[in-house]
C-alpha cells in the first residue's frame, strides 16, 4: 500500500478542491433537500442493519451524519463530498500505477495522474453524485477500489490484494444491489484470463467470504421481508426502464462525462483490452466491459455504469503517455483545458448553483432537452434532481397550518400520512419543529415502518385521492392545495386532506397495503 501513495502530492491538493467544491455548492445553493436524501434520512431513523428493504450503509451513514454535524444541508452531503474527493484521488492513483509499470516515467506518469483526476472531478455524473445524499456516490467509491484493487494485484503480483476486492465488494453490496454487476464482469474476467489459476489458491475464495459477510445484513435483510427487491425491480422496470431503448445506454455516455473524458474513457478500455503493455490488466477491462453489456441487456440507466470511469480515465491517460513526448503534452494540457472548460459550461446544470429561474433559463439557453428530461420521459424546466429539491418546506408547513386548526382531542386521534416516499420523508424531517406527530406511509419503505399505534380515527394526508382515501374511511374531503411550479408534475399541485370515521382501524388494514402486492 505504500507504494501506491507514491502519486503526486498535488493530487491531493485536486482530492481536497473536489471536497471544498461540494460543500461550497452547499453552503450558498438556493436549493433544498432531495426526495431520495429525504427518504434515506428517514431510513437512518428507523434503521434496522438486519431487517431493511434497501442496502442498510446510507441509513448507517445517514445517523452518523446527523449525530456529529446536525441536519444543516452541507452537513446532510459532507460524506458525499469527501467521498467525491476520494474518487478524484483513487483515480490518479490507478493512472499513476499504471503509467509508471509501463512507461516508468515520473514526467508521463504525472500527466496521466492529471487527466484522469480532472476528468473525474468535472464529470457531471460524478459532480451530481457528489451533491447529493444517495447511495450513487458510494458505489462508484467501491466500483473504483474493488478495480483498483485487482489491478494493483496484477501489477504487484501479490495475490493478498484479493482482500482489497473483497473489502471493496462487501462495502459495495452493504451499499448498493448493483455492485453485482462488476462483481459479475470481474468473474467473467478472471474466467477468462490466467487471473483463472488464482481460484486454486484461497485467496479469491476468501474476498467472496468477506464480501458476503461484509454485505451480509442487505442479505438478511431481504430474506427477513421476503426479498422486496423483486417488487422494487418489478416496479422499475415498469416505469422507467422497459420503455427505454437498450442502447440509449451507450448513446447518453458522452453526456455524463463530457465527450473529451468520454474519449479518454474509452481509449483506456480498448488499451487494458488489446494493448500488449496493458495485458496483465486485462482482467479489468474486461470486467468493466461485461459490466456493461449486462447493463445493456437490462435496459439500465446510463449512469449505471458510471463506476468503471475512474479506472479507465486513468487507463486512458497511460495509454496517452505511449505516444511521442510532444503528443502526451498536447494531448494531456489540452485535454485537461477542454475537460474544465466543459464542465464549467455544464456545472449549472450539474451543480445546483444558480436559482430555479435562472437555472431553467440557461437550460432552455444551452438546448441541452436530456438534461431535463425525468426518468419516465416527461420535460421539465429543470433537471429532475433539482426538481426534487424544491418545495418540501412549505408542504410540511401548509400541514402544520391544518393540524393546528384541530382541537386538542381532535389532535389525540389523528395519524398523519403521506402519500409518497418524498412527502413522508418531509414530514419526517421538519415535522418535529411543527409539533407534528410521527408520519406513516404505505409508499415504498415506510410502509415496513409500520401503521404506528393510533387506530385512525381521523387521517391528515399529505397527497393522495380523495377517492381512493373514502376505500378506508367513510368521509374525506380536500382541505386545499399545495406545491411549487418548479417541481416534479406530482408536486406541483398537492392536495392536503382529511378523513374521519374509519371503516376498520389502520393496523387491520396495513398488511393489505404491502407495495409487494401488485396495484
Amino acid at each position: 500500500m505504500s507504494q501506491l501513495m507514491k502519486a503526486p502530492r498535488w493530487l491531493l491538493v485536486l482530492a481536497l478542491l473536489a471536497v471544498l467544491l461540494h460543500v461550497g455548492v452547499n453552503l450558498i445553493t438556493p436549493f433544498g433537500v432531495h426526495r431520495d436524501e429525504l427518504l434515506y434520512l428517514s431510513m437512518g431513523t428507523h434503521l434496522s442493519w438486519w431487517r431493511m428493504d434497501f442496502p442498510p450503509f446510507i441509513a448507517g451513514v445517514a445517523n452518523l451524519s446527523r449525530a456529529l454535524f446536525g441536519d444543516a444541508l452541507w452537513s446532510i452531503r459532507l460524506f458525499p463530498a469527501i467521498t467525491s474527493g476520494l474518487i478524484v484521488f483513487a483515480a490518479g492513483v490507478a493512472a499513476w500505477r499504471f503509467t509508471m509499470a509501463t512507461v516508468a516515467t515520473e514526467t508521463a506518469s504525472a500527466r496521466a495522474t492529471l487527466l484522469a483526476a480532472v476528468a473525474v472531478l468535472t464529470g457531471s455524473v460524478f459532480l451530481r453524485a457528489g451533491i447529493l445524499f444517495q447511495p450513487v456516490v458510494f458505489d462508484q467509491l467501491w466500483w473504483t477500489l474493488a478495480l483498483l484493487a485487482i489491478a494493483e494485484r496484477q501489477r504487484s503480483g501479490n495475490i493478498r490484494w484479493w482482500i482489497g476486492v473483497g473489502i471493496a465488494l462487501g462495502f459495495g453490496l452493504l451499499t448498493k444491489h448493483s455492485i453485482l454487476f462488476i462483481g459479475v464482469g470481474l468473474v467473467t474476467g478472471m474466467l477468462l484470463t490466467p487471473v483463472r489459476r488464482d481460484l486454486l489458491t484461497p485467496w479469491p475464495w476468501a474476498a467472496l467470504g468477506i464480501a458476503l459477510l461484509l454485505g451480509l445484513p442487505s442479505l438478511v435483510g431481504q430474506w427477513q421481508l421476503d426479498w422486496p427487491i423483486l417488487w422494487q425491480m418489478r416496479d422499475l422496470q415498469a416505469s422507467q426502464l422497459e420503455a427505454r431503448n437498450r442502447w440509449s445506454f451507450l448513446f447518453e455516455q458522452p453526456l455524463l462525462v463530457g465527450p473529451v473524458a468520454f474519449v479518454l474513457g474509452m481509449t483506456g478500455l480498448v488499451w487494458l483490452l488489446v494493448a500488449r503493455a496493458a495485458r496483465q490488466w486485462q482482467i479489468v477491462g474486461i470486467a468493466c466491459l461485461v459490466s456493461w453489456l449486462v447493463l445493456i441487456v437490462q435496459h439500465g440507466k446510463a449512469y449505471y455504469g458510471a463506476p468503471v470511469y475512474p479506472i479507465l480515465f486513468a487507463a486512458g491517460g497511460a495509454a496517452l503517455m505511449h505516444l511521442a513526448s510532444r503528443v502526451q503534452r498536447w494531448s494531456t494540457y489540452g485535454g485537461v483545458l477542454l475537460m474544465v472548460a466543459l464542465g464549467v459550461l455544464s456545472a449549472p446544470l450539474a451543480l445546483p448553483l444558480l436559482s430555479p429561474a435562472s437555472t431553467a433559463a440557461y437550460a432552455a439557453r444551452m438546448g441541452v432537452s436530456n438534461a431535463t428530461e425525468t426518468n419516465t420521459g416527461e420535460q421539465l424546466p429543470l433537471p429532475q434532481d433539482f426538481a426534487d429539491m424544491l418545495g418540501w418546506p412549505q408542504q410540511v408547513q401548509a400541514v402544520a397550518d391544518e393540524w393546528n386548526k384541530f382541537t386538542a382531542e381532535e389532535r389525540a386521534q389523528t395519524v398523519l400520512v403521506a402519500s409518497n416516499y418524498g412527502r413522508a420523508g418531509a414530514l419526517d424531517l421538519y415535522g418535529p419543529a411543527h409539533g407534528l406527530p410521527p408520519v406513516i406511509s404505505a409508499a415504498g419503505s415506510f410502509w415496513y415502518f409500520g401503521a404506528g399505534d393510533k387506530p385512525g380515527d381521523i387521517l391528515l394526508a399529505l397527497g393522495g385521492d380523495v377517492q381512493e382515501y373514502q376505500q378506508l374511511y367513510e368521509q374525506c374531503r380536500a382541505l386545499l392545495l399545495v406545491g411549487t411550479a418548479w417541481g416534479v408534475t406530482e408536486e406541483q399541485s398537492v392536495p392536503i386532506i382529511r378523513c374521519d370515521r374509519p371503516r376498520q382501524p389502520l393496523q387491520q388494514v396495513w398488511p393489505m397495503l404491502n407495495p409487494a402486492n401488485p396495484s
